[in-house]
């Protein structure tokens, strides 16, 4: 298979449609399917007929019709990444998607739940645990919704009365902004109960305390291990010499992008009752690393979900890891190797490579994603159903988009070989060169036109791929911006795991320095998911099952016109009948775009100045 890359226009168009007809499985389709409606998804090669065109999924070749030059697909192929070739012109990458609202989360609970949380919820997720994690430091962004609705007591009470105050308010911000605090002190008594327990470990105490060690005081004799808080903690008093991570360590924010669900897309996604409205929030970690970290993130997770979340197609789920900043001296043991400029480049490459199979790991509403462009070398397109059934391929406003996103994506990639090719790799002693300050705006310069040392700027355009390098200056870390918010523990966990296990490994895999953008993209196309397991020595089921892409929202049967008015006349009476009954519990609806997930990331400290990774023992905000 050849891939000829050419300067003209792209060639190859493609046309879609749903076939409303029965069609008996082909020979070499899904197995298990033997009549069902199916996405038809045609090729068509400008001038050329058929002749040349290869249709392929993850290195595995599938059959089209010479005929029609088309291939028809079943439900079970949606969702996946596709590579279109022809000879002399250049591959094009096809995702099928339905809709943006399958995989998202629906609230969890029907109102905001503040009772504490047992210590054995979390136990499911702490199995999933590895006896050696990564050392390597990280940071998550969690942007998620919290239920504006409240039955306790004093809160419900307080939040109600603003909530009226708040309806007839413009500044919608200043609404989320002014009821955050009441989901903050709801979720602080979820881990916080009224009376702790005795202890032999931490495990015993609740999700923000520590089981500290019997001692005598002048004033009272503990002759027992007890519970205490965790922002007391001290590894001399702890009972194992540890401290866990403090759950208020971690920092809330609202966040102007996040938005809640609206009626329109809850009936989209099968569920309507109680899941209108809420209070969009922002949730960053502290710095974290090893065991400590991971069950941090999982007691964070956990309580959220018991408190009552939804994660919607605005919203992502940020992972930083740690590279380190050398100018700044030697790294922590627990934060991990400072990683080099050829280390780095290293990581952005195998994740270009894998970037098709890690696409098919996410959801809908992260592909084509604006704030989070693949790292791919290819044109991009995504295929959805509209209304009337029929197929459609927004082809020149993804070409417009992804052909500027992919010229980026080489740019940095030349930027990076440049890089690491004049730095030489290693000093006189041997030992691998490390990048100065200079890196980041190196690896960025003019990525887009007229963006001069963007890792100076606080938002630069250069920051919105899935592999975010402008932070390396500020934070001192690689950002992951690809996956999507999700309100389950296990899924953010090893989505943790996944990114944590690719960095340890990958950053010592040089097999793309000093090659040309054409190998590497070549790999790109080549690469499967057995690939991506083989060479990481791990079980990635979890990420090929896909348990979340499901419900109607994920479904490839298509609503025809008729329907679709019907769902928006249904919406739009559920609408009016779900505010006269929850007048005092509008929903906080914030004005933006549903796609944008814009991020403050891992906040400076005071006065601006960088917070490093290294040094920092809370969050650097």
């Amino acid at each position: 298979m050849v891939v000829v890359r050419s300067a003209a226009a792209l060639a190859i168009l493609l046309q879609c449609s749903v076939a409303h007809r029965m069609l008996q499985q082909e020979d070499d389709g899904p197995i298990g399917v033997s009549v069902r409606e199916v996405l038809v998804f045609e090729l068509t090669v400008a001038r050329k007929g058929c002749e040349g065109v290869h249709l392929s999924h993850q290195n595995r070749t599938l059959n089209i019709s010479r005929a029609s030059c088309s291939r028809r697909f079943s439900g079970a192929d949606l969702h996946k990444e596709y590579v279109v070739q022809s000879e002399g012109h250049s591959a094009n990458a096809v995702y099928l998607k339905t809709s943006g609202m399958c995989g998202v989360g629906l609230f969890t609970k029907d109102e905001l739940d503040c009772s504490a949380v047992a210590s054995t919820e979390l136990q499911p997720f702490l199995k999933l645990l590895p006896e050696q994690p990564a050392v390597r430091g990280f940071g998550v962004e969690l942007e998620l919704v919290a239920h504006s609705k409240m039955s306790h007591s004093v809160l419900a009470e307080q939040m109600s009365r603003i909530s009226n105050q708040m309806a007839a308010s413009p500044n919608a911000q200043f609404a989320a902004q002014t009821l955050l605090p009441f989901v903050k002190r709801c979720f602080g008594m979820k881990v916080n109960p009224s009376k702790e327990p005795k202890c032999d470990k931490h495990e015993n105490c609740s999700l923000n305390g520590y089981c500290r060690q019997a001692h005598s005081t002048t004033w009272k004799s503990h002759k027992e291990a007890y519970c205490k808080k965790r922002k007391r903690c001290h590894p001399s008093k702890s009972v194992d010499g540890h401290c866990p991570v403090s759950t208020s360590s971690w920092t809330w924010t609202s966040d102007p992008s996040v938005k809640p669900l609206t009626l329109v897309q809850m009936l989209e996604a099968g569920e309507v009752s109680n899941h209108a409205g809420g209070i969009p929030f922002e949730l960053i970690s502290p710095v974290l690393s090893g065991m400590r970290g991971l069950r941090s993130t999982v007691e964070v997770m956990v309580a959220l979900r018991e408190l009552g979340i939804q994660a919607g197609p605005s919203s992502g789920m940020h992972v930083h890891v740690n590279a380190g900043k050398p100018w700044n001296g030697d790294a922590k043991a627990s934060m991990g190797s400072h990683l080099s400029a050829k280390q780095i480049l290293n990581v952005w490459a195998h994740y270009a490579r894998f970037q098709l199979v890690i696409n098919e790991m996410l959801q809908d509403s992260r592909i084509g994603n604006s704030y989070a462009y693949p790292l791919l070398f290819t044109t991009h397109s995504t295929v959805t159903r509209n209304r009337g059934g029929r197929g459609n391929l927004s082809f020149a406003e993804s070409q417009y988009k992804f052909s500027q996103a992919a010229q980026a994506v080489r740019q940095i990639y030349a930027n990076l070989q440049a890089y690491v090719q004049a730095e030489g790799g290693r000093d006189p002693l041997g030992k691998p060169v490390l990048r100065n300050q200079s890196f980041c705006d190196a690896a960025l310069q003019d990525v887009y036109r007229g963006t001069q040392n963007p890792c100076s700027r606080r938002y630069p355009r250069a920051r919105y791929f899935q592999v975010n390098l402008a932070p390396l200056n500020r934070l001192g870390t690689l950002e992951f911006r690809g996956f999507p918010a999700t309100n389950d523990p296990e899924r953010a966990l090893r989505w943790i795991l996944f990114v944590l296990r690719f960095v340890e490994h990958f950053k010592d895999d040089s097999r793309f320095v000093g090659k040309d953008a054409e190998v590497l993209e070549f790999a790109q196309l080549e690469a499967s998911h057995e690939d991506l397991e083989t060479e990481l020595n791990t079980d990635l089921a979890f990420f090929r099952e896909r348990s979340w892409i499901t419900g109607p929202a994920c479904e490839q049967e298509p609503k025809d016109d008729a329907e679709e008015q019907q769902d928006e006349s249904d919406a739009e009476a559920l609408q009016e009948a779900w505010e006269e009954e929850n007048n005092e519990f509008l929903p906080v609806v914030i004005e933006g775009d549903y796609d944008n997930d814009e991020d403050d990331g891992l906040q400076d400290d005071s006065e601006g100045n960088a917070a490093d990774w290294g040094e920092v023992k809370k969050h650097p905000a």
